[in-house]
């Protein structure tokens, strides 16, 4: 196991370590729609928190729109933008806004790109998603077709990662586990250390964990705003923050949390 070897492309975020064999922790996963470097400044229109109970063996997906309306903490009490448009202010931003929204203390990120995705899935021989059979090029395709609907997006990202993770969690050899890691490693930034994911990957090769996988999607209205942090006063459209929706989403992590 200790020849598993990962990039660690971005580590500047080290906060709140966690035993993730013995400990409940949260993971943003941020996505942007480029297929460039992963250091590419870019807007961020995958933002997923997973939540992991390793003690219960359950998994919380909660789906953030990427037009939701959010403070940017660190830009002062009236700094107000979409989402997406936090990622052009650094992963920590990002984090910070996403605590903030839902009252939590986030221990690790994943950032990542369309070449991520299509070569993990490739890698995995394809996935399944509502009985129809996807590669990665045609994965990256549904993600783009949906993007301009907030929606849809959303659902098309929760399908694809829930897929993803089930078939990561029946890899069967460290091998394969290597040869995955090796194949991402310039697409995908973590604050992870390696120790950590090695753990991971071994306690699930030496138990073949069958995790419980639960999702839930973020709801808001349309609106538009002239007082986006990033367009200097042009409006454009946002996605309402719901009070009731984010309560629930609350109240879904802190069951898999306290479980």
């Amino acid at each position: 196991i200790d020849s598993v070897k990962v990039s660690i492309v971005n580590d500047e975020l080290k906060q709140d370590e966690k035993n993730v064999i013995t400990e409940p922790f949260h993971i943003l996963l941020i996505g942007s729609n480029q297929d460039g470097s992963i250091n590419q400044v870019s807007q961020t229109n995958f933002n997923m928190l997973m939540t992991i109970n390793p003690l219960t063996k359950k998994i919380m997906l909660t789906s953030i729109p990427k037009d939701y309306y959010v403070h940017l903490p660190s830009k002062g009490d009236n700094a107000y933008d979409k989402l997406s448009n936090v990622g052009y202010y650094g992963i920590n931003e990002s984090i910070l806004a996403v605590e903030e929204l839902l009252d939590i203390k986030i221990s690790y990120y994943l950032k990542f790109n369309l070449l991520t995705i299509q070569k993990l899935i490739d890698g995995l021989n394809g996935i399944t998603i509502e009985s129809n059979d996807y590669n990665g090029e045609q994965v990256i395709k549904l993600l783009k077709e949906s993007a301009k609907d907030n929606q849809e997006y959303v659902n098309n990202c929760q399908l694809i990662m829930k897929e993803l993770l089930h078939k990561l969690m029946h890899v069967s050899s460290i091998t394969k586990y290597i040869d995955l890691l090796d194949s991402i490693a310039d697409n995908l930034s973590t604050n992870f250390s390696r120790t950590n994911i090695n753990k991971i990957i071994k306690n699930q090769l030496e138990k073949q964990i069958s995790w419980e996988i639960d999702s839930y999607n973020i709801q808001g209205t349309n609106g538009i705003s002239s007082e986006c942090y990033s367009t200097n006063n042009v409006s454009v459209y946002i996605t309402k923050q719901d009070s009731d929706s984010i309560n629930a989403a609350k109240e879904k992590i802190n069951i898999v949390l306290s479980d």
